[in-house]
């Protein structure tokens, strides 16, 4: 019976533990606070979007939900500046997402792990009205 109850307690400090471990690393690398919808580099996965109308495939490395909202995220670790080719992938993403779900992102999300630079690159209210 001990053995058991000290098996739940250490079970407990473990999921608190990796709780404020994620939150650190989600932190490091300039994620937003959001829950995590999918996410290419866990057992999450994140779907392949596609949109026959607008000729395009792709895949986030993360999206995120915050409130109602969708915002794909591209993670770029080894670039040491946010090129426009970057942006423009993160434009295509937020086109598809607001074809594939239906919800325009507001925002979309660039990350530079290596050089601790991330930052929203814009609202994609300013892409073109069928984005």
């Amino acid at each position: 019976m001990i053995a058991l109850i000290l098996l739940i307690a250490l079970a407990i400090v473990a999921y608190v533990l990796l709780g404020r471990w994620d939150h650190r690393q989600r932190a490091r690398i300039g994620l937003p606070p959001a829950s995590i919808v999918a996410a290419d580099d866990t057992a999450l996965t994140s779907p392949t979007l596609r949109s026959e109308r607008l000729g395009l495939v792709g895949r986030p490395d993360h999206l995120l939900r915050s409130g109602g909202q969708l915002i794909p995220v591209e993670q770029k670790p080894r670039s040491r500046h946010m090129h426009p080719s970057h942006v423009m992938q993160v434009a295509a993403q937020c086109a598809l997402v607001h074809e594939v779900y239906g919800v325009r992102p507001r925002a979309m999300w660039l990350s530079q792990l290596d050089h601790h630079a991330a930052g929203d690159v814009g609202s994609s209210s300013a892409l073109p009205n069928r984005c």
